[in-house]
């Protein structure tokens, strides 16, 4: 009887979690009549580490461009990836700021139209008791035809672990927000239709 009443708790509880569960709000910026069918060929740059701190590395290739990949192919684009950073060389805190317009002609490879760039602000990690990680970042999808910044969204996240185990586990917190903060600002692009 008991274990019964306890299964309706959880079971009840466990629906009012998912009754609160919402849409992501909306992209930062979208431009006016962007659809995600019209972008086609997709190429994932290199991530651009624009942190303050620097002093310890990251792999955040590895990390960002592992889960960039999956919402991506969840989300029907055709995409490659490219891996030289001299492609994103020319980004610069303030060409982003300002969609300047000649460092969007600069980066990507040769001959790509549409480059998704991903911008790492913060991540960080921190022991309590468990332990936690923040992450900051901004994608940018850019138009090379047009050199504009088509599609832009900013987003934050946390990953935490309580107790002994999290405390074990503090090194992984910063991954974890580095790929959770990827996946949130993903969610958003543009959607495709296409078959």
């Amino acid at each position: 009887m008991i274990n019964t009443i306890r299964n309706c708790l959880i079971s009840a509880v466990a629906v009012a979690f998912a009754g609160c569960a919402s849409a992501p709000p909306p992209a930062e910026f979208v431009a006016p009549n962007l659809s995600g069918d019209a972008i086609d060929n997709l190429v994932l740059l290199p991530v651009v580490d624009h942190r303050i701190d620097t002093e310890k590395e990251l792999k955040l290739d590895k990390w960002v461009h592992n889960v960039a990949e999956a919402r991506l192919k969840k989300s029907d684009y055709v995409f490659s990836v490219e891996t030289n950073r001299d492609t994103i060389a020319a980004v610069t805190r303030d060409g982003l700021e300002e969609a300047d317009p000649e460092m969007i002609a600069d980066i990507g490879p040769d001959g790509s139209r549409w480059v998704l760039l991903l911008v790492l602000h913060d991540a960080s990690s921190k022991m309590t008791f468990g332990s936690s990680g923040g992450a900051e970042m901004t994608g940018y999808l850019m138009d090379k035809e047009t050199n504009e910044v088509v599609w832009r969204n900013k987003e934050f996240a946390e990953f935490s672990m309580g107790g002994l185990m999290g405390m074990t586990m503090k090194g992984q917190m910063q991954r974890g927000a580095v790929e959770l903060v990827t996946d949130k600002v993903l969610k958003v692009l543009p959607e495709r239709t296409d078959d």
